[in-house]
Parts: structure tokens; C-alpha cells; sequence
């Protein structure tokens, strides 16, 4: 309180001399500007933007401006920045310094750094929307008429009443009227016309909407009709044929989807919607069709469009370049980007293709093809191969040919069942555009931000803010393996080496390490601070981009580019003053991370505002994270554009990846999206999952199929009638009989599963929902929004099979493989969000969702996917199985022909090669091999049990069953690969092999102790450590060399007077095959340490040599008086040195 009442005394004497020198009369008062700032300072609120709440600079600043004119007069100008700089928020003042850079804020004069702070924190609506949404003012229920009407003239000043015309006002309504959701395209063109020209007219908009149409029309039809211009199709030729009875009319009432094209035009729809229903053909003169399509004359000339038997080739000419489709299919894992041509009754590539998929061996061709003239087309031969197109397998034969022809024909659009497909949703035409960027063009002119290190943001650096409450947390460092401290130090020594982390010797705050092994044998270091930092730090209330606002960058643009930044987090420094925050403990101490790492909660915001402020004002280009695109109208603004992109990156010392770039592309994918020259559409592989679900072949696979059924029940109209037929099957006690009912029912909710009924598009500012589980075959997961009245719609559904290695997985594993699936499937939806991840297996709450970090002897796999969760916010809650429909059904309906992506499949395979490495690294020390464990773990009865209840769960298990429990308590931290049990990083031995074990730890004859470290690095069973004491104790060496009880207490070593008076020599190991010499000073307790590969006479002396040689000649040297201590070498060795 006295502190308040002298500040409003300083006030009212600054007052009291403005008044007295405005009247004329001056007063010496003696100023302090210091005094005059403080003063100020205390009368003025902080700024805080809010640009939804109308709080912008301009109308906090509106409220003291007199007071920095008139009261502030005496400052000067420094000293007014100032004042005004530190009544910004945290948040404000960081996003202005970053703005103005590379200036300074003192290089501004006050008059500009309001100027700029205006702009900078302004109303960014546009004149339209200050507009509509004064139309749609209402008074609430709870206002009275005055607030009400401040309201309607704040409102009606923003709308502009004397700058708009009659005709503007027209304009207004016109647009806004324009409501439904397929003329979102025209809306966003006439709202952007109206911004760019304020005198448009009404007429004018409405002619562009005409335009519009007219070029959908022309689009369409361009489409669907076939030209005779340039390339290739192949059709065959029959000279019989047998008339079809079905009518295509007939198959429309018969059938959910088309199977063939429209007869009408070619196109994949129905007849009924043909656009081209009431055109008249050019050839026969009879309307509902085009003439590519017409069949006049054909059947009199004994000819079939789709005859079965290949005795002919015709070459034609089909569609411009740009209207040709093509598809990337995989030829022997290898990408080929084929020509669709429905006319060609066989597949074929070039030679130049043969030869960059590795040359398969030919054979004899089965087909002799020819062209429209009658030569023949000479084949090289033909190979079988397995082919892949996204996620569907199969085996077929490929032709090969010298003619530049590469050509996908319905040899194998008929194998992979691609007739019923809508064509979008499997031709790739993003790797068809013309563009001529590419990767060694773009490298060639910015070889700097592809160099292989590690980039560093040169503009700024991160800053980290506690909350009030926020006390530091210290957690001590979690034991390393023996066998891989080793590997740690390396990794330590990496990172110090490239200044991503320093040692410190002291700090407040310190969270403990995880630790994995990658599958080269190298590891991987986080820090773990789901600790407590997460918990103490404030968050960075930086808000993502918009889908929205990213397409609508990119609107009108052909071109595109995908950049994607190498460890870009790692990339931005951490400002010093905080850097120990990020402190770790490990083995070695504390280390400060000088970097921003992963798993840092606030590290996506920050580096988000980083990336939007260096691509601040470049026009076409937009970053989402560390995804960044570029888009242009032509060719030549692409390059502009992309030019600018890699010039900020460059200025601000980014690097990018190099093989996750894509450069040059007429069609890109994006936040669940397409978008091309066309616009924006949505992807298809969003309802792929359910499209592709199998019909269900059990009443296991038919009650999951109606869990999903009943979690989206209120928004399906007559569920009840619709369900009837699957119920029938749940209480039939006959066989399972699938009938025709049932056919049509399953594919009637498979429509509405995929249905804008129960999807929506993504909105960050909804709450995020990820549901994700595992069956014995396949993963399934869902990403939902929750909307304000407790409403949930599906965003994207995704699903995969597991892979053979992958279905071996214990239960646990299998299902925090889903989630690892599902956050990886819908990362660009969840990263710096906060979601609900939900599971049906509850023992993975304790394991991903504790908030003391990551469980120390967590099972291998477990650990490594809890690590990847650590970037992630989210909280993590247990669903029934009941209750878990909408993602159990995708994992167990998995389609015929499911593939994991290559992607997946790449991360599969490198984690069981990295947990394969763990396994066999503990084999090593051991005298077995990997083979031998694992087949003496599946003839061991009770590690049978245990593999199969990791595999099917633990639910038959029971307290009274005690050969389990050891196993039972220890469940989360068991794994399996390659048919060996592992608990954590320790190798499960089998009772047969147990004694071989035992004999091998006891190499050197260590006590029990030292003999239970060593194998709690390698091995494990249930009575492990009551075996290794008995061991010992039966051990007839250790026993003779025990010493009698001594009868005096025992003189301990005299402090030695100096450094190097007095040294200790002794041998440590075996670890991992090798000893130490190990050499301490007495007195200061100095350590040499040296690998030794021998322990004889010679190789002793010669590492004594060599630290003697920089350290000089001890005075005493104590040693065990063991072999190699005790020789004449070694007596001569000391003899001749003085040492005694």
C-alpha cells in the first residue's frame, strides 16, 4: 500500500508541473527520466493482441496516446520505445522483434515503431467480412439496448456506410447468398474479385459465374471425349463375338457401384448421371452419347471392344498429353509410372524401363501383337513379376518391348479389380507434370541448404517460459546396460561434437534419458521430459496455420513443391539464459541441450511462428512444421516463387532432406487433400480404409462389423431395418450362412460408413480424438473431431496389415504398434495439438500416459514407441472393447490385398533389425547362438506358455498358477523376436542352457554380487539370482581361495603425502569379450583406464608404458599380486624405474 501511494505521489507531481508549464509558470522540479518511465509504466495495462476479441494496437494504444504525447513529453525518444515495448505481452514483444529483423528495436524512432506495431497487430478481417457480419447482428438475450446499440455503431462505422455504393451493396448480397457448398469455388473467386476491384458491378459478378460454369462444361467434356491426336492405346480384336443381354440400365438397379464405364461418355459414373445424357452424336445422330462412344457400324463389322482373346494390336491416338492418366505401380519393389490404356488387352514397358528395374530374365513372348498397319510389334520377351499399386498385390506378367511404350493394360486393371474404382483414386498423376525443376537443378543453385550437416538458425533463438507455480525438477539418471555404455558414450560424444549439447556441472533441472538401439548398431539419445518440465512450462500460444489459409495460398496454382527440413527442431538454438531447462542425466553427469529438442512441449509452436516469420510476404509459398510448399500459375512463377522459398531458408541457415523433397509437381498431397490445377478436392485414401473393408466370414468378424455400426448409430436413419439381416446371423444357431440380405445390407453401411453423413473435414480448433487398435492380422485407427453439443465425426480412417514378423508380436506390442500407426498415419493433424488418444488395452495407460516418464524396464518395443510419443500432447484414456467399434472394425476386416505402405514396412523392418541387434548382442557374450535359444524356447514348456500368452493375452492367467507368475508380473516389459523371449534388453534362457550360462558368467571367478551385475546385463530367468549364489557357493576354486576370518581389524592404506606417490593397478571384466586396466592415484583419485584384448605380461607393461610416459614414474605401485603383477618382467620393469 505504500508502495502504491508513492507511485500516485509521483504522479500527481509530474502532473502538477505539466499544468504549471502549460499556465506558464515554471517550476524547477529536478526530473528523472528513470523515475518519469517507472511512473508511467504503473498506469498502463499490458497489451495483449487478440484479434477475435477486437484488441488490436490501435485501440489499446488510442486509450494512452495522450498520455505518451503530453505526459511522456519530457522522454525522449529511446526512452518513449521503451516505455511502450515494455507494456507488450511475452508473446507480442517476441513476434514483434522477430518482424522487424535484422533491425533492432532502438534503431526505430517512436513515431515508426507504433506505425509498425499498428500494422503488425491490426483487425485483419477483410472489408467483407466487417460487412456480412454487421448484417448478422443480433442483441443478446442478456444485453440491454445501450450496449446493444454501441454494438450496432461500432459495427456500422467498420462497415463503411459513406465509402459504399448501391451497386457495392448489390454486390454484397449477391455473394453472400451464394451458400451452398458447391459453389464454394465461385464464392472464393467473386470474393476475390470484389477485394481486388471495389467498383465491380453486379453484372459482372454474375458473368463470372457464368464463365465459371462454362468452363466446367468445356472441362468435362474435353475429359470424357477422346480426340485423335497423339499417343498410344491398344486395344484387341476379335473376329466373333456374343452379344450382351444385360443393359447397363438393368446392372444400375442390380448393382451399388459400376463396374464398367458410363456407356454414355466413357467416364466412371452411372449413366443416369452422364453429363452428356441429352447430347447428340455427331456420327449416328441419336442423342445420350458421344461420338468416341458410338457403337453405329461396329457390330455390323463383327467387332467387340472388349473381346477376350489377343490375336491383334491396334496403335491408335488417343487424348492431348495433359488429359492422359497414368498410374505408379511397383514392378519387383521397383516404382514404374505406366500409361492407363483400357483399350490394350496386355501390359507393357520399354526396354529402358526393363533395364532400371535390374533386367528380370525374359522368356519367349505367349502373344504376337500388331500394329494398325499389320507389321508386328516386336517383343523383347516377357517376365513374371509381383506388382504392387498402393496397397493391393498381385502376380503378373509384364511384356517388354523396344518401343517407347509403357502402357497398363486390363490384363491387369481386370486383376486388380480397378473397374470399380473411381480413377482418382489410384492414377498418380503427381508425377506427371512437365515442369522442368528437379532435384539436381534446385541442388545445383542451393548447394548450401542440401549440405549434409546439420543446419543452424542464424535470426533467433528460442526462449522458454515458466508458469508462476513452476518449481524445477531433478530426476536422477536411469541405469545403462553394461553393454551399452560404450554405445552411450559414443552418442554423447557425437552430440557434444556438434554442439547440440554441452556438459554442465550443476543444474536445478535435469530429466533422465531414453535410450534405443537402432538397427546399425548406433543409438538414439531424448531426454524424457514428460518428467516435469512439461508440466512447469507455459505454453506457447503460437497458433498453427489453417488448412484453410494454406489452400487458399495456393489457389490458381498448376506447379508445385514439397520441402521438407532435416531435424528441424535441432536446427534452432535455445537462448542461453534457459538452456538448463533442458539439462539431462546421464551416466557421464548432466548435459545442457543448446538445441531445441523433441519432447519439449512448446518446441512445435515456437518453431512454427519461426518458420512463418521467415516466409513472411513471399507470395505462393506456405509452412506448415517442417513441410514447407511452394506453388506458382506457370512454370516460370513456380521457379520465382521457389527461388525466394530456398533464398530465406539459405538467409536463415536452415538445411533441408533432400529424399522427402519433391520439386516440379502438377499434384501434390496435403492435410487430407489434393490439390492440383483443378483446385482442391479430397483425397480419396481418407474413406479408402472402409471402401476396402472384407466381407466378414465368422460371427467374430460380423460382431465387430456391428460395434462399429452401433458407435455411429444416431446418425444413421433406420439403423434398426437396415441391421436386421447381420443380427439374424448373431442368433442363428445354425452355421454361419452369408446370404444375398446380408451382401446388400454390409454394403449399404459400408456407404454411409464412407458418406459425408459421418465424415468431416479437419478444423485444428475442434477437439481431436485418435482411436487405434490391433487384431491378430491387421491395425485400424480413426482420427474424429468432437463438435460443442458432444457430437463426434470421423476425419480420416486408415488401416493396414501387420506383416508376418509383426503378427508374432506379444499383445501389448501389437497394440502400441496401432498407435504408433495411427499418430504417424495423421501426424500433420496432430503435431502441436492437443488429442485424446484412446485404447482398448488398458496396461498401455501405465506406459504411455504416466507423467513420471517412461517406465525404466519397459519392453523394448514399448520403449522405442513411447519415445515417439514423446513429441506428441495428447491424453490417453481406456475404451471397452464393446465400446470400441469404429477402429476395431478396420483392424479386423483388413482388405485381401492389404499392404503396409513402404514407409511402414521400411520402419518395421528397421526396428526388428534394431531389436534383432539387441537380442544377439546379448547371445554374444554367451556361450550359444541365437538359433539354439530360440529352439530350445519353443521345446521349453513353460516358455511356450508364456509366448503364447504375450500373443493371445494374459486373461486365462491366475494367481494360482505360479510357474507364470514371474513372468505375469513382468508382462509389460516382455517381448519376443525370432522365437527368443526378452525381458527388456536381457535375453530369456531356457532351463536346458542355464548351467552352460552360469558357468560363463563365472569366468574369473567373480563373488556373487559382481556376478549378478554382470548378468542382469545379458540374460535373465525367474530364479537367476538364487542360482548364481548357490554357484558361487559351490565353487571349489573360490572356496580355496577365500581367507581365513580375519582376528584384527584391518589396517587401512596410509593417505599418501603427494600425486603419484602412491598408485593402484587391477584388471576389470570380462565385458563383451574385453578387460580394463584400470589405474587410480591414491591420492587424487585420478583414473587411467585401458581396453585390453590381452591380459599377458607384455601387453600389461606396454599400457603401463604408455601412461608412465605421460604421467611419469610412480613411487609405489599396489597391485593383487596376480600373474602377470607378480613375474620377473615385471619385477624388472619396476627395478628399473625405481618404482617399488
Amino acid at each position: 500500500l505504500q508502495q502504491q501511494q508513492a507511485q500516485q505521489q509521483q504522479l500527481m507531481t509530474l502532473l502538477l508541473q505539466n499544468r504549471q508549464e502549460e499556465s506558464g509558470k515554471i517550476v524547477n522540479v529536478p526530473i528523472n527520466p528513470e523515475q518519469v518511465l517507472e511512473t508511467l509504466a504503473s498506469a498502463i495495462i499490458e497489451f495483449r493482441y487478440d484479434a477475435e476479441g477486437s484488441v488490436t494496437f490501435a485501440s489499446w494504444f488510442s486509450r494512452y496516446e495522450d498520455l505518451f504525447i503530453k505526459d511522456a513529453e519530457r522522454l525522449d525518444d529511446g526512452a518513449k520505445v521503451r516505455l511502450l515495448l515494455r507494456k507488450l505481452g511475452q508473446q507480442e514483444h517476441e513476434r514483434y522483434v522477430s518482424f522487424i529483423m535484422p533491425k533492432h528495436a532502438r534503431d526505430l524512432k517512436f513515431n515508426e515503431t507504433v506505425d509498425t506495431l499498428k500494422s503488425l497487430f491490426s483487425n485483419k478481417e477483410t472489408l467483407l467480412s466487417k460487412r456480412y457480419k454487421c448484417l448478422q447482428l443480433e442483441k443478446n438475450p442478456s444485453e440491454d439496448y445501450i450496449t446493444y446499440e454501441c454494438r450496432v455503431n461500432k459495427a456500422c462505422v467498420e462497415f463503411q456506410l459513406g465509402r459504399m455504393s448501391e451497386e457495392q451493396f448489390k454486390c454484397l448480397i449477391y455473394v453472400c447468398g451464394l451458400r451452398a457448398e458447391k459453389e464454394a469455388e465461385v464464392r472464393t473467386r467473386l470474393l476475390l474479385r470484389v477485394e481486388e476491384k471495389e467498383d465491380v458491378t453486379l453484372q459482372q459478378l454474375s458473368n463470372e459465374c457464368q464463365r465459371i460454369l462454362n468452363l466446367r462444361r468445356d472441362n468435362a467434356m474435353l475429359e470424357a471425349t477422346p480426340t485423335q491426336q497423339k499417343i498410344s492405346a491398344v486395344r484387341q480384336q476379335k473376329g466373333k463375338f456374343k452379344e450382351r443381354k444385360t443393359t447397363p440400365e438393368k446392372r444400375d438397379k442390380q448393382e451399388t457401384k459400376p463396374k464398367n464405364p458410363c456407356w454414355g461418355c466413357g467416364a466412371s459414373h452411372w449413366k443416369r448421371d452422364c453429363p452428356f445424357r441429352l447430347q447428340t452424336c455427331h456420327k449416328c445422330g441419336k442423342k445420350g452419347h458421344i461420338k468416341s462412344m458410338c457403337k453405329a457400324g461396329e457390330f455390323q463389322q463383327g467387332k467387340h471392344p472388349q473381346a477376350t482373346e489377343s490375336k491383334a494390336l491396334e496403335v491408335n491416338q488417343c487424348s492431348a498429353e495433359q488429359r492422359r492418366k497414368y498410374i505408379m505401380i511397383k514392378i519387383n519393389t521397383k516404382n514404374v509410372r505406366l500409361q492407363l490404356d483400357t483399350a490394350s488387352d496386355i501390359s507393357l514397358i520399354d526396354k529402358h524401363t526393363w533395364q532400371q528395374i535390374g533386367s528380370p530374365k525374359l522368356r519367349q513372348a505367349t502373344v504376337n501383337p500388331t500394329s494398325a498397319s499389320g507389321d508386328t510389334l516386336r517383343l523383347m520377351g516377357e517376365f513374371d513379376a509381383e506388382l504392387s499399386i498402393q496397397e493391393l498385390c498381385q502376380r503378373g506378367v509384364i511384356r517388354v518391348t523396344e518401343q517407347p511404350l509403357c502402357l497398363l493394360g486390363t490384363d491387369l486393371v481386370e486383376s486388380f479389380e480397378l473397374w470399380s474404382k473411381p480413377i482418382d483414386a489410384f492414377c498418380c498423376p503427381i508425377s506427371t507434370a512437365s515442369s522442368t525443376t528437379t532435384l539436381e537443378s534446385v541442388r545445383a543453385k542451393f548447394p548450401e541448404v542440401f549440405r549434409e550437416e546439420l543446419g543452424k538458425c542464424t535470426k533467433t533463438q528460442v526462449k522458454l517460459a515458466l508458469k508462476e507455480n513452476g518449481t524445477p525438477v531433478f530426476c536422477a539418471k536411469r541405469p545403462v546396460a553394461y553393454a551399452m555404455i560404450d554405445a552411450v558414450d559414443q552418442e554423447l560424444d557425437r552430440l557434444e561434437a556438434l554442439e547440440i549439447i554441452t556438459p554442465i556441472d550443476h543444474s536445478e533441472w535435469a530429466a533422465p534419458i531414453v535410450v534405443v538401439r537402432k538397427a546399425n548398431g548406433t543409438i538414439r539419445i531424448c531426454g524424457d521430459y514428460s518428467t516435469g518440465l512439461n508440466a512447469a512450462l507455459q505454453p506457447h500460444q503460437y497458433p498453427l496455420p489453417l488448412p484453410e489459409d494454406i489452400f487458399a495460398k495456393l489457389t490458381n496454382c498448376v506447379v508445385f513443391s514439397q520441402i521438407d527440413l532435416s531435424d528441424a527442431f535441432l536446427q534452432v538454438e535455445v537462448d542461453p539464459n534457459f538452456r538448463k531447462l533442458l539439462s539431462i542425466n546421464t551416466q557421464r553427469g548432466l548435459y545442457q541441450y543448446n538445441r531445441l529438442p523433441p519432447g519439449v512441449k512448446i518446441a512445435p509452436g515456437a518453431f512454427q511462428q519461426i518458420i512463418d516469420t521467415m516466409l513472411a510476404n513471399l507470395k505462393g509459398v506456405c509452412g506448415y512444421m517442417d513441410d514447407v510448399v511452394v506453388g506458382g500459375e506457370t512454370e516460370n512463377e513456380h521457379e520465382k516463387n521457389l527461388s525466394a522459398a530456398l533464398q530465406r531458408i539459405r538467409e536463415y541457415g536452415f538445411t533441408i532432406r533432400a529424399e522427402k523433397c519433391s520439386f516440379g509437381k502438377a499434384e501434390i498431397r496435403y492435410l487430407g487433400h489434393i490439390i492440383d490445377s483443378r483446385g482442391l478436392r479430397p483425397d480419396p485414401a481418407k474413406i479408402e480404409a472402409v471402401r476396402e473393408l472384407q466381407t466378414p466370414t465368422d460371427i467374430s468378424g460380423v460382431r465387430s462389423f456391428l460395434g462399429a455400426i452401433n458407435y455411429y448409430g444416431k446418425f444413421i436413419p433406420n439403423m434398426r431395418m437396415l441391421r436386421y439381416p447381420l443380427d439374424r446371423l448373431l442368433t442363428s444357431e445354425s452355421k454361419f450362412l452369408w446370404t444375398k440380405e446380408c451382401q446388400e445390407s454390409f454394403e449399404k453401411f459400408k456407404e454411409i460408413l464412407s458418406s459425408d453423413l459421418l465424415l468431416t473435414h479437419y478444423n485444428p480448433r475442434l477437439d481431436i480424438i485418435v482411436a487405434a487398435d490391433a487384431s491378430s492380422v491387421g491395425l485400424g485407427a480413426t482420427i474424429s473431431h468432437e463438435f460443442p453439443d458432444g457430437t463426434r465425426k470421423v476425419v480420416q480412417h486408415a488401416s493396414r496389415a501387420l506383416n508376418k514378423a509383426e503378427q508374432n508380436y506379444s499383445q501389448p506390442d501389437r497394440e502400441g504398434l496401432a498407435i504408433i500407426f495411427a499418430v504417424t498415419k495423421f501426424h500433420k493433424m496432430l503435431f502441436d495439438r492437443h488429442f485424446k488418444l484412446q485404447t482398448d488395452h488398458a496396461p498401455l495407460l501405465r506406459i504411455f500416459g504416466s507423467k513420471k516418464g517412461i517406465p525404466v524396464y519397459t519392453a523394448n518395443r514399448l520403449q522405442r514407441f513411447a519415445l515417439t510419443l514423446l513429441m506428441y500432447d495428447f491424453d490417453i484414456e481406456y475404451i471397452a472393447t464393446d465400446k470400441f467399434g469404429n477402429a476395431d472394425i478396420l483392424s479386423r476386416l483388413i482388405s485381401k490385398h492389404a499392404r503396409p505402405e513402404e514407409d511402414y514396412v521400411i520402419a518395421s523392418l528397421k526396428m526388428e533389425a534394431a531389436v534383432r541387434t539387441i537380442a544377439k548382442s546379448a547371445v554374444a557374450a554367451l556361450p550359444l547362438t541365437f538359433e539354439d535359444v530360440a529352439r530350445s524356447t519353443q521345446a521349453d514348456s513353460l516358455l511356450r506358455k508364456v509366448c503364447k500368452a504375450m500373443k493371445k493375452g494374459w486373461e486365462s492367467y491366475t494367481s494360482s498358477n505360479r510357474e507364470l507368475k514371474p513372468f505375469y508380473d513382468r508382462r509389460e516389459s516382455l517381448s519376443t523376436v525370432d522365437g527368443c523371449i526378452l525381458f527388456a534388453e536381457r535375453l530369456v534362457i531356457p532351463e536346458q542352457h542355464r548351467s552352460k550360462c552360469l558357468e560363463q558368467l563365472h569366468q574369473g571367478h567373480p563373488g556373487i554380487e559382481r556376478m549378478k551385475a554382470l548378468a542382469r546385463s545379458y540374460v535373465y530367468w525367474p530364479s537367476i539370482d538364487g542360482d548364481i549364489a548357490q554357484y558361487v557357493g559351490s565353487c571349489t576354486q573360490c572356496a580355496a581361495a577365500a581367507k581365513a576370518p580375519t582376528h584384527s581389524a584391518p589396517i587401512p592404506w596410509p593417505k599418501a603425502s603427494g600425486p603419484w606417490q602412491r598408485v593402484h593397478v587391477d584388471f576389470a571384466g570380462p565385458i563383451d569379450g574385453d578387460h580394463y586396466l584400470v589405474v587410480v592415484d591414491s591420492y587424487s583419485k585420478w583414473p587411467e583406464i585401458l581396453r585390453m584384448r590381452t591380459i599377458t605380461t607384455l601387453a600389461t607393461l606396454s599400457a603401463l608404458r604408455s601412461i608412465f610416459a605421460r604421467l611419469g614414474n610412480p613411487v609405489v605401485l599396489v597391485s593383487d599380486n596376480g600373474t602377470q603383477f607378480s613375474s620377473a618382467e615385471f619385477a624388472e620393469f619396476c627395478a628399473s624405474r625405481g618404482i617399488e
